[in-house]
């Protein structure tokens, strides 16, 4: 078994074991709205990447995907798919 796939056993060992946080609208909001200023000022499409991804996560964390089809689509979930999928 290799190191990284310990340590990610023993991570979801931990997380069965305890309560989960409760996380605020009013933080996720706030802390989507800065890496969405960090996005903008981002130039390398890979650091780009790894901040929508970032901010989807985070997004999701409190907003139901639901809310997506009702027409709260984030910006950059499209944009994530744009440039990057040609550089692969």
């Amino acid at each position: 078994m290799t190191e990284a796939h310990s340590h990610e056993m023993e991570f979801e060992d931990q997380v069965g074991d305890e309560e989960f946080e409760e996380i605020s609208g009013e933080e996720v909001d706030r802390i989507v709205e800065s890496l969405e200023g960090l996005i903008e000022s981002a130039e390398s499409e890979n650091i780009k990447t790894y901040l929508e991804d970032a901010l989807n996560s985070i997004y999701y964390l409190v907003h139901d995907e639901d809310e997506e089809e009702d027409g709260a689509v984030n910006e950059f979930d499209d944009e994530s798919e744009g440039p990057l999928s040609e550089a692969a």
